[in-house]
């Protein structure tokens, strides 16, 4: 395997418009091609306490939301991402809180090396993990 360094940048995004209901929260670990850690980032986006119950989004808030942070130059990411509700659907209709999407993209040195379109639970939120590049 062709060990490969470069700085990567990471892009979550969605266009949902209750997206301001859920806070983000994202760490980290950059790996060397020997997979020891050499470096750490974290990005965080906090719209409200856990159990806010807000009735509408803050002032300013703008669809689509982004996360975006960079890494320092290493070869791989091992990244877990928390999509974390504050404020749960109004409705208890199934029917009325259908998931939404959220998009991730990863690329390194400018060039896109990971893009996925991930379907998140409105109730439950969502806790992901990904290595970047998927180990093999």
């Amino acid at each position: 395997m062709k060990i490969v360094n470069g700085r990567f940048s990471v892009e979550i995004s969605s266009g949902f418009d209750k997206f301001w209901c859920y806070n983000i929260a994202v760490t980290c670990g950059c790996f060397d091609g020997d997979g020891k850690r050499t470096g750490f980032a974290s990005a965080e986006d906090t719209v409200a306490d856990v159990g806010a119950n807000m009735q509408a989004p803050p002032a300013g808030y703008r669809t689509p939301r982004t996360v975006t942070f960079e890494t320092e130059p290493c070869s791989r990411l091992l990244m877990y991402i928390y999509i974390i509700p504050h404020t749960l659907p109004a409705d208890n209709d199934i029917a009325e809180s259908k998931p939404f999407d959220l998009k991730v993209r990863v690329s390194r040195d400018g060039e896109r090396v990971f893009e996925r379109t991930y379907t998140i639970n409105r109730w439950s939120g969502a806790s992901l993990e990904l290595s970047i590049p998927p180990e093999e």
